[in-house]
């Protein structure tokens, strides 16, 4: 990941020195200054700081734009071993997992890299029980996989309708709402209407004037920022049959992503990994009804 602290410094400099100039003019001449120079020394104060705060956002929106390059070259890598699965046949399911494992890896590198902290990477697929879709989480990125539970490792039951970001894709392709769809949210500790398995009614007050300051400070969920897409192909999208589950990237920070461009790219990756996904998702289910 790209670190930007000598821009901070930078800019903290500027900011300072400019404050500095500022008192400095004051002081020696405030004598001479009648009221409306006073006012005058203020507003100009006001409008330097402006423009230097201005100019340091426009030069970091900039630069977090130029280092979207890095992302053909960790897509390749990361597809690479996909495609090897999908070459040879006679891989299972367990290696797969490890080509898509492989792929959110290469995913998180690309979005830490775009911005600036460590960004996270899952796949969840669908899995009908009892006639009802709930999901489980296929693989994360290498990272994120040691301290969020993947699989059969997690005991709780994650219900489609439990879900705010999934249920909303899910209830968009049904509707036949499938253009570019896809769940995007920052700040969501101040989302009030945002449901989530994890999120238990007990663990985040209600109190009133007080809700908001607790749901920042006791907010349960490693991520505080989301983009979630549907793995279903290009082709069919408007079918809800053909969706296999969800490809999530997530932030512990409340502004992350930029969704006109990242949601783009992560399209891109659902499409290209359907039909791997599809044999996943055909030999999950199945061992599902065997197992009723």
């Amino acid at each position: 990941m790209q670190k930007t602290l000598g821009d901070y410094i930078s800019i903290f400099i500027s900011i300072v020195g400019s404050l500095a100039s500022i008192i400095a003019f004051y002081v020696v001449f405030k004598d001479n200054l009648n009221e409306q120079g006073v006012y005058g020394v203020i507003f100009l104060g006001i409008i330097s700081i402006y423009l230097l705060i201005s100019n340091a956002w426009l030069i970091a929106k900039y630069r977090k734009k130029t280092r979207y390059v890095s992302v053909f070259e960790e897509l390749n890598a990361g597809y690479h071993k996909i495609h090897q699965g999908v070459r040879n046949e006679s891989l299972d399911i367990v290696e797969l997992k490890t080509g898509l494992e492989t792929l959110c890896t290469h995913l998180t590198n690309i979005f830490s890299e775009i911005n600036g902290h460590r960004i996270s990477t899952c796949i969840k697929i669908i899995i009908n029980e009892n006639n009802k879709p709930r999901l489980i989480t296929l693989c994360r990125d290498i990272y994120s996989k040691t301290n969020r539970v993947i699989g059969n490792d997690d005991i709780t039951k994650h219900w489609m309708t439990e879900n705010s970001d999934f249920n909303f894709i899910f209830e968009s392709i049904s509707e036949g709402k499938v253009s570019n769809t896809f769940f995007h949210a920052n700040w969501l500790p101040v989302h009030y209407e945002y449901k989530n398995t994890r999120l238990g009614v007990s663990k985040l007050s209600n109190i009133p004037f007080l809700s908001l300051l607790l749901r920042f400070f006791q907010w349960p969920l490693p991520y505080k920022s989301t983009i979630v897409v549907p793995i279903i192909p290009f082709s069919i999208e408007g079918q809800k049959d053909a969706l296999r589950g969800f490809l999530c990237i997530d932030s512990p920070k409340n502004v992350a992503f930029n969704a006109q461009i990242d949601v783009q790219i992560l399209n891109g990756v659902s499409d290209g990994i359907y039909t791997v996904i599809d044999k996943i998702f055909e030999s999950l289910n199945k061992s599902t009804k065997k197992g009723k």
